[in-house]
């Protein structure tokens, strides 16, 4: 996932959550990141997350916006 607006820091194995397009919460758990490039591999999502949607991470509070989601 391709995530912008990055406001604090997401942690590694942290979850995170987020919306689908019909706004049914998704989440998932960070697998790594490369905060210089914005892209984080997520893991164990419980759905897709949608382009647009705000991300916030369950532990840290940190908040971005996904602007690119792709499946493995």
């Amino acid at each position: 996932m391709l995530l912008r607006g990055v406001s604090g820091t997401f942690s590694v194995d942290e979850t995170i959550t987020g919306n689908d397009s019909s706004s049914t919460v998704i989440t998932g758990n960070v697998e790594s990141k490369d905060a210089d490039t914005g892209i984080y591999r997520i893991n164990n999502a419980t759905g897709t997350f949608e382009v647009g949607s705000t991300v916030t991470g369950g532990t840290s509070g940190a908040t971005a916006y996904a602007v690119n989601v792709q499946a493995e």
